[in-house]
């Protein structure tokens, strides 16, 4: 996984990179790829250690249920049970912190 986030402040974008040596040429090139002296932002260039990063478990599936909506199960049927989440959403999800490593 790359750790470190460099942040391109006068064009206002972000890259990840293995190592911070990655990361300062790449600001070092973003800030000077127009020849004639700095942007006043790039002041504001940074670049991130990760620590954390969020991830995700699979909690329930819409492919769990027989049924999308409660109308759609048949009159007693007292067994089925219908998609409990929005017809929006195929999947829910519960999110997680864990160490960048």
């Amino acid at each position: 996984m790359k750790k470190y986030l460099a942040y391109d402040a006068p064009n206002n974008d972000y890259e990840s990179f293995e190592t911070i040596e990655e990361a300062q040429k790449w600001i070092e090139e973003s800030i000077l790829g127009g020849g004639d002296g700095y942007d006043s932002e790039a002041k504001d260039c940074k670049i991130y250690e990760l620590k954390q990063i969020v991830e995700f478990d699979k909690i329930d599936s819409k492919e769990n249920y027989e049924y999308e909506y409660e109308d759609d199960i048949p009159e007693g049927d007292e067994t089925s049970e219908a998609w409990p989440y929005g017809s929006e959403f195929d999947e829910v999800w519960q999110h997680k912190f864990t160490e960048a490593t």
